[in-house]
C-alpha cells in the first residue's frame, strides 16, 4: 500500500516525535487514509491498473462506478447486458464501488483458459465465504482448493454416476407421484367444478419441498417429510435462508464487502436479522448432524453384525433391480476409505442440500411457468409423455425412456436449463499474478463470468438465443422423425455455462437432470397449468442468491383425464 511506502520512507526520529505529539497522531492517521483513499480510488484504476485500457460499459460514476446498474438490476443481467452491448475482443472490466476493478470474460477462450488450463490458479472470491461458505460448507466440496478439492471429487464421482442415479430412479418417482397426489388433496382438484377456476397456489414453495425431500432420501437415507407436513423445520429454515430479503444495512454491508470484506461484519452484527440468519443456519447445520450421525451409527451397527462394508464398490453398484436401503451419497462419504471427519460430512450435507435441492427447485419453478405461457407446447409435452405411460400414479420402475424416445420433454428441461440458469453469475479470484488470454492480471483480481450472458448470447446461440425455444434441442435424423439433439445448435459446448467447465464444474449436473426431468413428467403428464392471472407478470428477486420468483409463482393446475 502506498501510506506503508511512504511510512518506510520517513526518518524514524520524525516518525516517534509524531507519535509523541497526541494532536499529530490523528492528523497522520487521516492524511494516510487520504492518500491511500486518493490513490486507490482516482489514481490506480485510471492511470496505473493493467486494466485500464480494457473496454468497459459506458456511463461509469466518478466514484460508484457501474454498481447502481448492478444493485437495480436483478443479478446477473447487468454483466449480460454489457457482454451484449459493449464492443471487445474476450475481456473487459466495469469499476465497483469506490472504483474497485471487475474483470469480465467474454470468451470461451478466456474462459477454458481459466477454468482448465489454470483452474487451480483462482477461487471463489475471500469477500463471498463470510456469508456464503456457512450455507453451503466452508470444508464442503463448493469452497476447499488444490490437493483436497481434487481428492474429495474423486471420492465424490462414484455417488454422482450413471449408474448409482439409474438405481435411484424410484425415488424419484415415488416422490414425483407423491407431489401430484399432494397437489390433488390441498387444492381439492378432483372435486373442484370444471367449469371455475382452481383454486391457486405458490409453485415456488412446492418446487422447493419436493426437492428437499429427494435429496434427503437420495443423499442421506433421512425422510424431511417437507411433501407431506407443512412447515417441517427444515424446510421452514431453508425457506428463511435462501428466500428472505434481507435488510437494508446488510444489503449495504454486501455491497461493500467486495470493497473492504465488511461481510464478516455479518456475523456481528446486532440485527433481527442476523438473530434469524443464525438460527435457521442452526436449524439446518443440526439436521445435517443429526443426518451424519445417524448414518455412522448405522453402520458401525452394521458392520459390527459382520455386515459387508459399504465402501466396498459392489455395494454402491447393485444391479438395476434391487436398491440397497442404504445406498445413498452419505453412505459413500462414510467409508473407511475415504475417511471424512463429522466436521466435514456436515459441510458436505450443507453443500448437497442447498445445491441440490434449491437450484433444481428454481430450474422446475421456471420450467411451470414457461408451460404456463404456452399451452401448445404443454399439448406437445403432454402427448409424449402420456405415449409411454409416464402419467401413471403407480409408476416405480428403475428405467427411464431415453433421449431419442422422448426427444420433446428432453429438449424443454434442457431448454430451461439453458434460458433461465439457476446461477446466473459466476465468480473467481486470481490467487496469484497472471494472464488471461494475455493480459495481465494482479493478484488479487475479482473475474466474473457471466452466465446469463453465455447462456443468451447470440454469438453462442443464434439469432432467437434470448427467447426460450426447446425446439433448438430438437432436428430431424436422415428419415425425416424429430430426434433429441443435446448441442442445442450451439458453437460449442463452452456456450452452455449452467453447470460451469473444468475441474469444477457441476459434479450433480446428471442428477439434477434426471430428477427434474421425471418430475415434470408427471406434472405435465397429470396436469394441465395455467398462471393465476391471464398477462401475469413476474418479478425476478433480486437479493436471492439462486434465481427465484419475488413472492413466488401462483399457478392453477387442472387434472387431465
Amino acid at each position: 500500500m502506498l501510506h506503508l511506502g511512504l511510512a518506510k520512507r520517513l526518518p524514524d526520529d520524525y516518525l516517534l516525535a509524531q507519535l509523541g505529539n497526541n494532536v499529530a497522531i490523528p492528523v497522520i492517521v487521516a492524511a494516510t487514509f487520504a492518500i491511500s483513499f486518493i490513490y486507490n480510488v482516482f489514481i490506480y484504476p485510471f492511470y496505473l491498473s493493467p486494466l485500464r485500457n480494457l473496454p468497459e460499459p459506458p456511463n461509469g460514476h466518478w466514484i460508484w462506478g457501474h454498481t447502481r446498474e448492478i444493485r437495480d438490476l436483478p443479478k446477473g443481467v447487468a454483466h449480460e447486458r454489457w457482454m451484449h452491448t459493449v464492443p471487445n475482443n474476450g475481456l473487459m472490466r466495469y469499476r465497483y464501488l469506490f472504483n474497485v476493478e471487475r474483470l469480465v470474460i467474454t470468451d470461451a477462450k478466456g474462459l477454458q483458459e481459466m477454468l482448465v488450463t489454470k483452474d487451480y490458479d483462482f477461487k471463489k472470491p475471500h469477500y463471498r465465504e463470510a456469508v456464503v461458505a456457512p450455507l453451503l460448507g466452508a470444508q464442503s466440496i463448493l469452497f476447499i482448493d488444490g490437493d483436497a478439492h481434487k481428492a474429495q471429487r474423486r471420492h465424490m464421482n462414484p455417488s454422482f454416476s450413471q449408474r448409482f442415479i439409474r438405481t435411484q430412479l424410484p425415488v424419484f418417482w415415488r416422490y414425483a407421484n407423491l407431489l401430484g397426489a399432494r397437489l390433488i388433496e390441498d387444492n381439492k382438484l378432483d372435486s373442484y367444478p370444471t367449469t371455475q377456476p382452481a383454486p391457486a397456489f405458490d409453485m415456488q414453495k412446492w418446487s422447493t419441498r419436493i426437492t428437499l425431500d429427494i435429496m434427503g432420501d437420495v443423499g442421506f437415507s433421512t425422510k424431511f417429510g417437507a411433501l407431506t407436513e407443512t412447515g417441517t423445520p427444515i424446510a421452514t429454515a431453508y425457506g428463511k435462508l435462501f428466500g428472505s430479503s434481507p435488510s437494508s444495512v446488510v444489503r449495504l454491508l454486501k455491497m461493500l464487502g467486495p470493497v473492504y470484506n465488511f461481510e464478516g461484519l455479518l456475523t456481528l452484527l446486532p440485527s433481527k436479522h442476523k438473530k434469524e440468519f443464525l438460527r435457521y443456519l442452526g436449524i439446518v447445520r443440526g439436521a445435517c448432524r443429526k443426518v451424519v450421525q445417524k448414518n455412522r451409527a448405522e453402520r458401525e451397527f452394521g458392520a459390527g453384525l459382520g455386515k459387508e462394508s459399504l465402501s466396498e464398490k459392489e455395494a454402491r453398484y447393485d444391479d438395476a433391480e434391487y436398491v440397497p436401503r442404504e445406498s445413498s451419497i452419505i453412505q459413500t462419504l462414510l467409508s473407511e476409505e475415504i475417511g471424512f471427519s463429522d466436521d466435514v460430512l456436515v459441510d458436505q450435507c450443507m453443500a448437497f442440500l442447498a445445491a441440490g435441492h434449491e437450484t433444481t427447485a428454481s430450474a422446475l419453478t421456471w420450467g411451470i411457468y414457461e408451460l404456463c405461457l404456452n399451452p401448445t407446447l404443454q399439448r406437445i409435452l403432454r402427448s409424449e409423455i402420456r405415449g409411454f405411460g409416464l402419467h401413471d400414479p403407480s409408476i416405480n420402475t428403475h428405467s427411464m425412456p431415453n433421449h431419442q424416445s422422448l426427444p420433446q420433454l428432453y429438449a424443454f428441461v434442457a431448454e430451461i436449463l439453458r434460458f433461465h440458469p439457476t446461477i446466473t453469475l459466476n465468480h473467481r479470484e486470481s490467487l496469484k499474478d497472471n494472464t488471461i488470454l494475455s493480459q495481465p492480471i494482479k493478484k488479487g483480481t475479482i473475474i466474473k463470468i457471466p452466465v446469463l450472458g453465455f447462456n443468451h448470447s447470440v454469438h453462442e446461440w443464434g439469432p432467437t438465443a434470448g427467447t426460450f425455444d426447446h425446439s433448438r434441442y430438437l432436428k430431424q435424423d436422415g428419415h425425416g422423425n424429430v430426434v433429441y439433439d443435446g448441442t442445442g445448435k450451439a458453437k460449442s459446448n463452452w456456450s452452455l455455462q449452467t453447470f460451469n467447465h473444468g475441474p469444477r464444474s457441476c459434479i450433480g449436473k446428471e442428477f439434477a437432470k434426471e430428477e427434474l426431468t421425471i418430475v415434470l413428467a408427471v406434472l405435465v403428464g397429470r396436469f394441465e397449468w395455467e398462471l393465476e392471472r391471464e398477462g401475469q407478470v413476474v418479478e425476478i428477486e433480486r437479493a436471492a442468491m439462486f434465481k427465484k420468483i419475488k413472492g413466488g409463482l401462483m399457478v392453477r393446475a387442472k387434472i387431465v383425464v
